[in-house]
């Protein structure tokens, strides 16, 4: 394994050497990292005991703990494809931080032990094991633990939080049950339904939808779902905030008759314009004293759309741009009286949404989800047919397992990106985390009881913050 092989010279200067050395680099050292977070928050425990594994055991080779890490920390450090796990089966970080086994366990040759990472065959299996119903309740529950664990270790479960809910559009290619062609994207994806404890940056849930389902299709019952499941663990929410295309005359009473507060956006639309009438929309002049009129101007009302059993209150808000001559406005619904929260705070609160949308946009240009599962059946099985045919899987229940792993992996970078924050002044951005931390070099120096990683000193200051704070959150019982 030591043995130093030329691979080429450049010409451009010619006392450069570039050589490989079996099993003494990775690119990755930040899946380290997670696998300490992972162990930390009890991930990986908590779904060992939850997961359901249906594979025969004298076939099987990767236990299930070891094989799901692997999709995890895979997904996190931005390998998406299942055939990557070919090309890293040897590298050192990845078999140490997947591996349950102490010591230097993890790199040595046993029988009957893995030696290295899962292949693509046991990743696509175990996929299909996920992507059973009570599996992939068991990812959603785990998802939710892990923000609420996040939350608890940093002293913030007492704090009000927002719950935000929208949807977002994921392209596919080929034919992958339920894509379909999304006007509004303009692109044939899936448009799943995700939620996120805003300013916290936590994602609490993430149900796949077909690709034409409205933005609030299913929005009746998962939001009260998730709203309950956050409420039964402690967090204290202020509320639910959610965009223009959700707020229909039944989730709005749904929500009310659950108790839970909302504040939506709303489309502005002539009927309402006339309700309120059209002074709201002329320009206003310069006071008499000559000061320039506010920005923004707040109106109150209360408002029945047709769809709605009865009347809500309203909070128009008027903009006043420099320079324009007509102001634009747009319309709040909320659930809250006025002696509950002041119309200035509840559209202060309300424009905290785009820091939600930030979230997803980051989610989705860090570690997006491979939806691709097909219901191609196996011919072979490790190089021979099959004694017996399997029915195909369902590769809609696949692709919402694999969006689960996604928005697992993106919470594991999330509490690496939380760590960051509390060591010191500097903000975190999902992308630079990943791209600074996550993704540093190390080289492996192995000895008789030790792995040690070598890592440069500008990725090694970055990971003893976090290791440092790492330290101060107890393991597991």
């Amino acid at each position: 394994m030591s043995e130093t092989l030329p691979l080429f010279s450049p010409d451009f200067n010619r006392a450069v050497k570039i050589e490989v050395r079996p099993e003494q680099i990775s690119t990755d050292a930040g899946a380290l990292v997670l696998r300490e977070v992972d162990h930390r928050y009890g991930l990986s425990a908590r779904l060992a005991t939850t997961l359901r594994d249906d594979r025969l055991d004298d076939q099987v080779l990767h236990q299930q703990p070891e094989v799901v890490r692997t999709m995890l920390l895979l997904a996190a450090q931005g390998w998406r494809d299942q055939d990557d796990a070919t090309q890293l089966r040897d590298d050192p970080v990845f078999r140490v931080a997947v591996s349950a086994r102490r010591g230097t366990r993890p790199l040595e040759r046993r029988r009957g032990e893995p030696t290295g990472l899962a292949s693509q065959p046991t990743l696509s299996r175990m996929l299909e094991t996920l992507s059973g119903s009570a599996n992939r309740s068991a990812l959603r529950d785990a998802l939710l633990d892990l923000a609420v664990a996040r939350l608890r270790g940093a002293g913030q479960l007492a704090e009000s939080h927002w719950l935000d809910v929208d949807s977002i559009g994921i392209e596919v290619h080929g034919h992958q049950r339920g894509a379909e062609y999304n006007g509004h994207y303009r692109c044939t994806c899936y448009h799943p339904l995700v939620a996120v404890l805003g300013e916290a940056g936590d994602l609490v849930g993430a149900w796949l939808r077909p690709g034409r389902a409205s933005a609030a299709g299913d929005a009746d019952e998962l939001i009260p779902w998730v709203v309950g499941e956050l409420r039964a663990r402690g967090v204290a929410l202020a509320g639910v905030r959610l965009d223009a295309g959700f707020p229909s005359g039944r989730l709005l009473g749904l929500l009310e008759q659950h108790g839970i507060p909302y504040v939506a956006r709303i489309r502005s639309n002539s009927a309402l314009d006339r309700e309120l009438g059209d002074l709201h929309l002329l320009p206003r002049l310069p006071d008499p004293d000559g000061s320039e009129p506010a920005p923004e101007r707040l109106v109150e009302a209360r408002y029945a759309a047709k769809s709605w059993d009865e009347d809500r209150r309203i909070v128009c808000v008027v903009v006043q741009e420099p320079g324009e001559l007509f102001n634009r406005h747009f319309y709040l619904v909320t659930s809250y009286a006025p002696e509950q929260l002041a119309a200035a705070d509840l559209l202060a609160a309300y424009r905290q949404r785009g820091t939600a949308e930030g979230r997803f946009g980051e989610w989705m240009s860090t570690v997006p989800p491979s939806l691709s599962s097909t219901t191609r059946r196996k011919k072979t099985y490790r190089g021979r047919r099959p004694a017996t045919t399997t029915h195909p899987r369902d590769p809609y229940a696949c692709n919402d397992a694999q969006l689960l792993v996604s928005a697992l992996a993106y919470s594991l970078i999330h509490v690496v990106r939380c760590l960051l924050n509390a060591a010191g002044d500097e903000r975190w951005g999902l992308r630079r985390v990943f791209e600074r931390v996550l993704k540093a070099g190390a080289r492996l120096r192995r000895g008789q009881r030790r792995i040690t990683f070598v890592l440069n000193r500008a990725a090694a200051d970055l990971h003893a913050l976090v290791w440092k704070q790492l330290a101060a959150i107890p393991p597991p019982a």
